[in-house]
């Protein structure tokens, strides 16, 4: 059994999970089963504290299909990305095809890249203006 501790980042989309890990050898186990652990400092950390990844002992509860090291810079997930406009504007939301999913999550963001023209298209989290591409 894989005793490590990794830092888990989700990234939930239309139709898929995906997730990376790193592992995070700083932390210490305290309590297995809450998960619990500790940090070098002595600080007491809860395996759901962040808002934004958790903290997990070993590997073995995520599928490995979606499951990606952080050193990875793209997902296998492409989809045709709208621009979202306010409500008022006049014009046609201009749509990316294609673009791929890539591994940054800046607070509550995904991030897509357009593969022609390299453009790094920031959508929220929970918005719905990208459509997978199967």
């Amino acid at each position: 059994m894989d005793n490590k501790i990794y830092e888990i980042w989700s990234y939930v989309v239309i139709g898929k999970t995906f997730y990376t890990y790193k592992e995070r050898p700083d932390l210490s186990i305290v309590d297995e089963k809450r998960p619990i652990f500790k940090d070098q400092h002595g600080k007491i950390i809860h395996g759901s504290d962040s808002h934004y990844y958790s903290l997990s002992i070993g590997l073995s509860n995520f599928p490995k299909e979606f499951l990606f090291d952080s050193s990875a810079q793209y997902f296998p997930y492409f989809a045709d990305v709208r621009e979202d406009l306010p409500a008022w504007a006049k014009w046609e939301p201009k749509v990316h095809k294609n673009c791929r999913l890539t591994t940054q999550k800046p607070g509550g963001y995904l991030v897509f890249e357009n593969q022609e023209t390299g453009e790094e298209l920031k959508i929220a989290m929970n918005s719905h203006v990208y459509h997978p591409v199967s």
